[in-house]
Parts: structure tokens; C-alpha cells; sequence
């Protein structure tokens, strides 16, 4: 099932600085020697001992500071869940905490769930199995959304692009079970992972009563058919380009995009008959639909829905369902073992009721004292992001102006929300009660849903958060021009109230500025201080800029993560333009200190991307993530910035130099 706490365009368009994509490696392979002088791989040199001793937990695809501190929450969660457990007589009736409890228990209930099987999913494959023909489509897609499964057209409400104040309708392209280069790239690898795929789904079949011979012409139908859905959808590159998002339709001119469907009757089944206003994402992928959905295809296309359900579902259904899926994804992530029932039910009850465990969580594990610090801190950075920008020798005033204003308007939100959500309309049913686990999720998933729908045509609340306090990370939500830091990364190695205040900015510093820089990445920058997609540039201005970030994509491009597979610089620019400006900020400010001890600064700054990856999981992040390896976060960010060549006197002949007129300089 999805997780409705994102809706589709925050999913595409928050800028989100994910921890965890870090690599231990030279600037081409792997290195494992001894002694690596700072010169010529910085990152090695600084994690050298944590890299030789880290282990990966059989658990885990990789591990890292960043996975520390998750483990971490994750066991604060779990104390909080068992505590609410031991009270649970005392629970208010029908308050979150019961709920909460209720939905663990079903969750943790292995028995039960093992002795239910696959019949909690029955009803939504009926209705599969009852669809005769194309006629009504448009109602049985439109059923399946609504509880919450994939479906052939997504849709969602979030902020116009073009006024962020206003709340319109999304319409976004189905999900695949494999993302799109893997139906298509030819080598080895590859055709490994598609094979997989297939004997996953075969699997998947079986468990749902299929006979051996059904379920591999099932599986084979499934994979052709989600190819050729795969076959309009935008690549990563092409899903990061703004423009290609922006397709305003009316709900009259919608109806032109597809034949086959009824995009008025879908929408009408969807209860969102009135959008002021749609954007459909891809175009193309509606138009295609019209050539997919044909005759030929129907008995591939009611396979699809019924793998869909399968997929989407089969993780709270019985244990063998949850093998099954393990198996079939530590093709990607390496990983030996599954996780225990009690840290796969923790993580699951965290990803849904994050913010009623969140409340919680802060008032045991944050203090205001770090909230105001941070504070302090971020509203350092902006004012010194500004004066930045008006010694900008290939910006014009006026540009260099908005550019000041967006950061004047940008939003702080620091540590957790002002108010948390509850779920007083939410039905959670224990087994004794006649629920299960998947009834309960699907339960969830209708209540988001139900809520995402009731804000078309509305005005959008700005207060909201896509994050829970306990997450380990932060965002740049350009469409409300904020920037979010939750409490579960305000801690050691990225902030400690008792570090010194270059060991911070190196930590924290770099990362606030990291997400103040992703206003102006490449996509971000497209935004106004209103959060609007407006073009404030000057012409000659966005030309200089866009030569800069074109010579950071060909540098990123150039380095080899592992044998024969590079960092591709196009899908990871908007990252590694926030990382560059975050150093380059968060550098000014620590050299403003008396007796500034940057090296304290720049080994801050390494340690926090330190990490230990499975082959699988890399080559996987290389293809799909918009992130780069960690030692090119580091080693890549430092070769352009002159302080580090001071500090550590790089001179030419050290595989850390670039020439001076090569460095590039964006922020």
C-alpha cells in the first residue's frame, strides 16, 4: 500500500536531503589501503579507522552515522510503543495512543496473520476477476485508488505550481514494479534483475492460488505489459525537469488526452468532479494509454491489477508474502537477513502514525535549548547567504535582488510542529474485533486519501510538515519556500549543543545550507520568494548560471563509483549544487571565528557522509537516486572550494587539486 503521508507532488518536488547515499571509495574504486594521505582522497583519509572497522548489520544494505541515529529512533519508537503497550487499560478509548497499540498488535501478530493468508486481499481480487471488458474501467480504477492500491493513473492534490497558494488536482503515471531503465538496459546486470522480477511475481501468483504454468504466463504478462507503460513514463533525468511537469489541462480539454478512458467519468468516480484546475504530469503516458489499452491486452492488464494488489499488499499479509518480497528485493539491496517481526512492525506503525509518535518522541528526546541554537544558526547562514550573493560578479542587481528577497521570505521550521495531527475519524479494529493488519492499513490509506481529496480548490496550509520529528533528515519544499529540519537530525555528528561552532557548521551548517542552497539549484531556482514557478532571471543572467552548473554535472559525470558505472551528473545536480553552496556558506561563517580551526570544519564536514554499502545497493542508487556516492559529497565539494587548499597546502601533484580557474563557483 502507499504511504499517503506524501502526496504526488511533494514525493516529485520537495527537495529532500536524503542521508544515506554514501560510498567508501576513491574517486574511481574502492579503496582499502592503509595511509591514504588527505591530499589525494580526504574523504578515506578522515574515516579511515571507522571504515576499516564498520560492519554492516545482515540487516542492512549499508551503514553509516545516519543509520545509527535511525536505528536509534527507531528503538526510541519502539520504547514509546511497549510503554503505551504496558498502559493500555488506562488508554483513553478511541484516543491515538489506543489506536496505536491496536495497530502494533495486529501488525506483531504473526499467527494470526499466517493463519489469514492471502483472504484479507480476497475482495479486491474479486473485483479484479469480475472485470469483463473495458466498460467500466474508469469505476474499477477508481475503486482501487480510493482504498489506496497503484492504480494506471495516480492522482493527488497538492500547491499550483504557478500560485502556491492555491490547492489543484495532480495527475501523475502509473508505478511499475521495476523503476524504467530495467526494461530496457540490455547488460548483464540487468537482464538478472528482470529475470528476478518475473520469478518474483511468479511467486507472487502462487501464493494467490495460481497453478505453476498460470503463474509464469501471468508473470511474463505482467512484465510486457508494465514495459509498455514504462516505455511513456520520464526517465529520472526527465522527472526532475520542471517543465516537463507543468502541463495545466481544464477538465474539458483532459477529456482529449485519452479515448479509452473517460477522464470526466474517472474523476467523477474519484468524487473530484470541479477542479479549477488540473496538471497532468505526463501527457504522453495518457495519450499512450489509448494504444495499451486495447483488446489484445485486457487479459495482461487484469494480471497487472492483480499483481498490483499483490505488491502493494503482500508485506501485511502472512509471512510467506514477506519472504517473498525480501527475496526479491535483496537483489538490489544486498541485504542477508530479514529484520525481525517486532523491528519491521515498529518501522511500519512509524511510517504511518509518525506524528502521534512524534509528540511523544520530542517531549522525551529534544530540548529547546538545541531548537534556539539551531535557529540562531539557520538565520546566520541566510544573512550571510545574502551578502554572498551581492559579491557576485556575474549576477546583475537586479536578479541579485529577488534573489535576497527569497531568502528574506524563506520559512524556518525547526524540531517538530506547532500542533500534530490526530486521527479521531480513523478506524483501527483488533483481530478480536473483527480487523486485520491489511484492513487497518487499508483503513489508513482511505483516511489520507479521503483527506488529500476534501483540499481541492482550497488554500494551502503552509504550517504542515512532510516530515516527522523523529526523521533523520531535512527539506527544501520549494513550493512554500521552506526549509525543514526535524529533531531526529538535530544530534551528534551533525549538531551537538556542547561541539564548537566550526565542528556545527561543518555538521549541521553545511546541511542548512545545503537545503537553503536547493532554492537556487537548477529546479528550485525556478521558483519565487512566494513559492510560485516565476522566471525572476535576467536572460544573460540564467545563461551564466546555467554554465556553471553545466561544468558541476560534466565534473560529477567523470567519476566512476564502482567498476564501469559512473555518478551521472544530469540526475544528481540539483544535489551537488546544494552541496557546494551548503560548504561554501556554512565555510564562510566558521572563518569568521577568532583563531578559526577549519580543519575542525572540513573533517566535520567528511565524517558526516562516512558509509558502507552492498555492491547491489550501489549499483541501484547509480541508476535511480538524484544523490551522489558520499566520498564524491566530500572529496568532489572540497576540490572547488580555495580555503581547503590553504588548509592543507594541495598542491598540484595531490589527486585532490584542480586548477584554480577550474574550480567551480556557483553560490
Amino acid at each position: 500500500m502507499k504511504n499517503n503521508k506524501k502526496n504526488l507532488k511533494s514525493l516529485l518536488l520537495c527537495l529532500v536531503l536524503t542521508f544515506s547515499l554514501v560510498l567508501p571509495s576513491t574517486l574511481s574504486y574502492a579503496n582499502t589501503e592503509d595511509n591514504i594521505s588527505l591530499k589525494d582522497d580526504f574523504y578515506t583519509n578522515v574515516n579511515q579507522k571507522w571504515l576499516n572497522e564498520a560492519v554492516i548489520p545482515k540487516e542492512y544494505s549499508s551503514w553509516s552515522n545516519f543509520t545509527d541515529l535511525r536505528v536509534q529512533s527507531s528503538q526510541n519508537i519502539k520504547a514509546i510503543i511497549e510503554e503505551l503497550k504496558q498502559n493500555k487499560a488506562t488508554l483513553e478509548k478511541n484516543s491515538d495512543q489506543e489506536k496505536l497499540v491496536k495497530f502494533y498488535e495486529t501488525a506483531i501478530n504473526l499467527e494470526k496473520r499466517n493463519e489469514q493468508g492471502v483472504k484479507p486481499l480476497k475482495k479486491y481480487l474479486d473485483k479484479i476477476s469480475y472485470i469483463k471488458n473495458y466498460d467500466d474501467i474508469e469505476k474499477n480504477i477508481a475503486s482501487l485508488a480510493l482504498d489506496g492500491f497503484d492504480t494506471i493513473l495516480p492522482v493527488g492534490i497538492d500547491s499550483d505550481l504557478e500560485d502556491s497558494s492555491k490547492n489543484i488536482l495532480y495527475i501523475s503515471s502509473a508505478q511499475t514494479g521495476l523503476n524504467r531503465s530495467y526494461y530496457f538496459d540490455e547488460d548483464e546486470k540487468t537482464k538478472n534483475i528482470q529475470n528476478e522480477y518475473k520469478k518474483y511475481l511468479k511467486k507472487l501468483f502462487i501464493l494467490n492460488t495460481n497453478s505453476d504454468e498460470e503463474a509464469t504466463k501471468k508473470a511474463e504478462m505482467v512484465f510486457e505489459f508494465e514495459k509498455k507503460l514504462a516505455e511513456n513514463k520520464y526517465t529520472k533525468e526527465e522527472s526532475r525537469d520542471i517543465d516537463k511537469l507543468n502541463n495545466p489541462y481544464t477538465i474539458d480539454n483532459l477529456n482529449e488526452l485519452s479515448k479509452t478512458i473517460v477522464m470526466k467519468d474517472y474523476l467523477k468516480e474519484l468524487s473530484l468532479e470541479n477542479p479549477n484546475k488540473i496538471l497532468v504530469m505526463n501527457p504522453k503516458y495518457i495519450q499512450a494509454l489509448d494504444n495499451i489499452l486495447v483488446d489484445a491486452n485486457f487479459d495482461s492488464l487484469k494480471a497487472y491489477l492483480e499483481a498490483t494488489l499483490l505488491t502493494n499488499a503482500g508485506s501485511f499479509l502472512s509471512k510467506d508474502f514477506m519472504v517473498c518480497e525480501f527475496d526479491f528485493k535483496k537483489v538490489f539491496s544486498g541485504v542477508e537477513k530479514m529484520k525481525s517481526d517486532e523491528k519491521i512492525a515498529s518501522e511500519l506503525i512509524d511510517s504511518l502514525f509518525s506524528e502521534q509518535l512524534g509528540k511523544i518522541y520530542v517531549e522525551k528526546h529534544f530540548s529547546k535549548e538545541a531548537k534556539e541554537d539551531v535557529q540562531g544558526m539557520v538565520e546566520e547562514i541566510i544573512s550571510t547567504y545574502k551578502k554572498r550573493i551581492d559579491r557576485l560578479d556575474w549576477m546583475s542587481i537586479d536578479t541579485k535582488s529577488k534573489a535576497k528577497e527569497k531568502l528574506d521570505a524563506i520559512t524556518i521550521k525547526i524540531g517538530y510542529p506547532d500542533e500534530f495531527e490526530s486521527f479521531t475519524d480513523l478506524e483501527i479494529k483488533s483481530y478480536d474485533e473483527g480487523g486485520s493488519l491489511l484492513s487497518n492499513i487499508i483503513n489508513h490509506s482511505k483516511y489520507e486519501i479521503q483527506k488529500n481529496f476534501s483540499l481541492l480548490n482550497k488554500k494551502v496550509d503552509k504550517t504542515k510538515w512532510h516530515m516527522s520529528p523523529q526523521t533523520v533528515n531535512a527539506y527544501y519544499n520549494p513550493s512554500n519556500n521552506e526549509i525543514v529540519f526535524p529533531a531526529g537530525i538535530l544530534q551528534a555528528p551533525f549538531y551537538s549543543y556542547e561541539a564548537s561552532k566550526e565542528a556545527n557548521l561543518g555538521g549541521i551548517g553545511a546541511v542548512i545550507g545545503h537545503e537553503i542552497s536547493h532554492g537556487f539549484d537548477d529546479q528550485g531556482s525556478r521558483f519565487d520568494k512566494d513559492g510560485n514557478m516565476i522566471d525572476w532571471w535576467t536572460k544573460k543572467d540564467l545563461e551564466e548560471y546555467n554554465k556553471r552548473t553545466k561544468k558541476l554535472a560534466e565534473q560529477y559525470s567523470a567519476y566512476e563509483a564502482i567498476e564501469g558505472e559512473f555518478v551521472n551528473g544530469n540526475l544528481t545536480l540539483g544535489e551537488n549544487i546544494a552541496d557546494l553552496g551548503g560548504v561554501s556558506v556554512a565555510l564562510e561563517i566558521a572563518k569568521q571565528e577568532k583563531d578559526a580551526n577549519l580543519d575542525e570544519f572540513f573533517k566535520s564536514y567528511a565524517k558526516i557522509w562516512r558509509n558502507i554499502k552492498t555492491d547491489e545497493i550501489i549499483s541501484y542508487l547509480l541508476k535511480n537516486d538524484p544523490h551522489s556516492p558520499g566520498i564524491f559529497r566530500v572529496n568532489g565539494i572540497l576540490r572547488n572550494i580555495d580555503e581547503f587548499y590553504n588548509v592543507y597546502d594541495i598542491k598540484e601533484e595531490d589527486k585532490m587539486f584542480t586548477n584554480k580557474e577550474n574550480r567551480i563557483r556557483i553560490w
